[in-house]
């Protein structure tokens, strides 16, 4: 009996590893991988011709970045059943302007799938433990709220693309980033491609 309590005990204490493999993103299709490169083009053109970079009711950029504004979508059958999915997938930038134990204002983040090795989503990832919250560089607050005012350009980041004085640029970025990075790892950190599939 005890043989077989130890044998049980090791058997669970294996599991982790495969547990950790579904953690994983799918790779992506060539229909997924050509839709996250329309997206990054996407927001390319939306950058260029926002020259004010203002967060707010009628930036048509924000409100696609932004989670729960109107290109949020909660699918009604399939896999994704109950799930919502916005301009980019699961990924998204969550308003915490209003979360008093929250140390930023904005986060980015990818599917809540996939968790990073500290139990985080954000994104760019930290090059050293791979972790990251996504937390916004918000040099100058928005308008019209109470800021946090974040001024670390953390580990990860570009300085010159995430970490400049416009709040509105350097999420984009970080979106990009996301975006990128799931072509050049292969991995659909967005869930794009379930959403596509389940958009049948």
């Amino acid at each position: 009996m005890k043989k077989l309590i130890f044998l049980l005990t090791v058997f669970v204490l294996l599991q982790p590893t495969s547990f950790a493999k579904d953690n994983q993103p799918p790779a992506l299709s060539s229909v997924t991988q050509k839709y996250i490169t329309n997206l990054i083009v996407s927001i390319k053109n939306d950058l260029k011709n926002n020259s004010e970079m203002k967060i707010n009711g009628n930036n048509p950029l924000w409100d696609k970045l932004l989670e729960n504004r109107g290109y949020s979508k909660k699918m009604d059958k399939g896999a994704c059943r109950d799930e919502t999915y916005g301009a980019f997938g699961q990924c998204v930038t969550r308003d915490r302007t209003k979360c008093e134990s929250c140390a930023c204002d904005y986060y980015v983040e990818k599917s809540r799938d996939f968790k990073d090795p500290c139990g985080k989503f954000g994104y760019p990832l930290n090059p050293t433990d791979h972790c990251s919250t996504g937390c916004v560089y918000a040099p100058n607050s928005p308008e019209g709220i109470a800021p946090k005012n974040t001024k670390i350009c953390w580990p990860g980041y570009i300085k010159e693309t995430m970490c400049t004085d416009k709040v509105l640029n350097n999420v984009a970025q970080q979106m990009i980033k996301v975006l990128n990075d799931s072509i050049a790892d292969n991995k659909d950190y967005c869930n794009i491609g379930k959403m596509l599939e389940c958009s049948k």
